[in-house]
């Protein structure tokens, strides 16, 4: 246990946008002052190359859709612009309350219900960090001594604290800039979400968006969502695992 320089797998990265920074987002739990991203919407959170966007237009992907289910035409919004925390996805209610408080909040396209019959939440679509200029080949040689995490088997996040966790992680060591083909299991990972993207020094220019899941909001309301983004380079990331 302890921490360690890593480079994320697009499925591990696409993780960490969701659970962490996607739910932390939604602009019902900011209202409801159950999100920390109250405190630091408008602030600098992350370098200026970090960006993540939750995007329904993304093509052919599982949380793709051409307007929500308030009729909202879809379009990408950019949760985190450039290292600073942007807009929150919005409903027509939690946006209508955030603005009564005085929030300049926009309607985004993500008022999303289960069914005909379920009332309508902010929920993500497509989230992910927006890809960078670096090569995975490049980014594997800047590693000295660290891990490469390939996937996982789930997530969980505290969008008040602002801490993650993702669990059951299959990771291969990096030694001297190379894959060693040795392998790890069952590693778990943790953090506060601004000190771990703070902790990002590259990002991969290739996107890939593959997964396909359900998120719910807590244990109900499940909608269709996609996993994935590119590869993240990060230092000091917290991770322990069974001997």
């Amino acid at each position: 246990s302890g921490k360690f320089t890593c480079i994320l797998s697009p499925s591990v990265s696409g993780l960490l946008a969701h659970e962490s920074f996607g739910h932390g987002m939604e602009s019902d739990t900011i209202y409801k002052d159950r999100a920390k991203a109250k405190e630091l919407l408008g602030k600098r959170i992350a370098k200026n190359f970090v960006s993540i966007l939750d995007n329904p237009i993304y093509p052919s992907r599982n949380g793709s859709f051409y307007f929500d289910d308030e009729g909202v035409i879809a379009k990408p919004t950019y949760l985190i612009n450039k290292g600073i925390v942007s807009d929150p996805i919005t409903d027509m209610y939690s946006a209508s309350r955030l603005n009564d408080e005085g929030f300049n909040i926009k309607r985004t396209a993500n008022a999303r219900a289960e069914g005909y019959d379920h009332k309508c939440y902010a929920r993500m679509s497509n989230t992910y960090f927006a890809p960078g200029k670096s090569s995975i080949t490049n980014m594997i040689k800047k590693v000295k001594k660290g891990l490469y995490l390939y996937y996982s088997s789930g997530g969980m996040e505290d969008p008040r604290g602002w801490h993650v966790q993702i669990q059951g992680i299959v990771a291969e060591e990096i030694k001297n800039g190379k894959l060693t083909g040795k392998m790890f299991y069952e590693i778990g990972m943790t953090g506060y979400l601004p000190t771990i993207l703070a902790n990002i020094i590259d990002v991969g220019n290739k996107l890939i968006i593959s997964g396909a899941g359900r998120c719910g909001k807590g244990h109900k309301e499940w909608v269709r969502v996609s996993e994935g983004g590119p590869h993240l380079l990060i230092k000091d990331v917290e991770l322990a695992w069974k001997g």
